[in-house]
């Protein structure tokens, strides 16, 4: 069964795109949140890692056409939460990519405006939730900044399974909307060093606020 929280494990993996940033990337948590540590699967490592960032969008509406669907209210607070958890926990991707699709674009602005990508929000190739996984994980093999993706099911899951363990159809973790992951790379080897999903965010200090009614999606 997937866990939702995954300890760092080592894997094989490829590797997306070029360019670099003249300033540090890397997860850094303060006093408070490393004496969380159900949120931090392992961090010793982080350093000297190339890290990949990966974010469900938040809970959606189920009306209308898929690429036009929208953030719910819970969606937008899931999303403001985990942000503001983000920022916190230090978490500074160089550039926020997104699916095109609505519910990915908001989540993708509402993440930007907490971390201030320095090169900003974009539409990525091939995040689509059933996109091949295979050629965006060969593009992370050449890439030298901190890309943080926002994306759906299954693409997301089946990414982090690819690179983890060479097998996109191995179920690894669960994904809920509004959970953010932090992959590392490091000696060409693919790393989970944490997930962390609107609530356990919420536990760790950052409140979020009431919702409308459920809508799934």
């Amino acid at each position: 069964m997937p866990a939702t929280i995954t300890r760092t494990s080592a894997s094989a993996g490829d590797g997306m795109g070029r360019g670099t940033s003249s300033r540090r990337r890397s997860c850094r948590f303060s006093s408070q949140s490393a004496r969380k540590p159900f949120i931090i699967g392992a961090m010793a490592d982080e350093r000297n890692s190339h890290l990949l960032y990966l974010v469900r969008h938040g809970q959606a509406r189920t009306q209308g056409d898929d690429a036009d669907r929208t953030l719910t209210d819970q969606g937008q607070d899931e999303i403001e939460t985990i942000a503001r958890w983000a920022a916190g926990a230090g978490v500074e991707p160089t550039q926020i990519r997104h699916s095109g699709k609505r519910r990915a674009e908001q989540t993708a602005t509402i993440l930007q405006d907490r971390l201030s990508a320095d090169e900003g929000v974009v539409v990525g190739v091939g995040l689509s939730p059933n996109d091949d996984v295979r050629l965006v994980a060969e593009t992370l093999e050449s890439e030298q900044r901190t890309l943080m993706l926002v994306g759906h099911l299954p693409f997301l899951s089946r990414l982090i399974s690819l690179l983890l363990l060479n097998d996109a159809d191995r179920e690894l973790i669960d994904f809920p909307t509004g959970a953010i992951a932090c992959l590392l790379r490091k000696d060409e080897n693919w790393r989970l060093a944490w997930l962390v999903t609107p609530e356990l965010s919420v536990r760790a200090g950052f409140s979020r606020p009431k919702a409308g009614p459920h809508t799934t999606g």
